[in-house]
């Protein structure tokens, strides 16, 4: 079976949990001719995650700072 970008996309967004329901609506929002691109769907799913880990470590106190010499 053979699935274009769109729908890969689709069934991307259908896997993640509710927390992320506003990241899936901004993500298809701002897709470029309002046509979705899994790479740059994952991408962007990669980026958030990064974003929401480091948050989350920042909260409990293990985030660390580096200072660029």
């Amino acid at each position: 079976m053979t699935m274009d970008d769109e729908l890969k996309c689709v069934f991307l967004y259908c896997t993640l949990p509710s927390s992320w329901a506003t990241f899936c609506i901004n993500v298809s929002n701002s897709a470029p001719n309002g046509k979705l691109v899994y790479n740059d769907i994952c991408g962007a799913l990669c980026s958030e995650e990064i974003q929401r880990k480091s948050m989350t470590a920042s909260h409990n106190g293990d985030a660390y700072n580096v200072y660029e010499v």
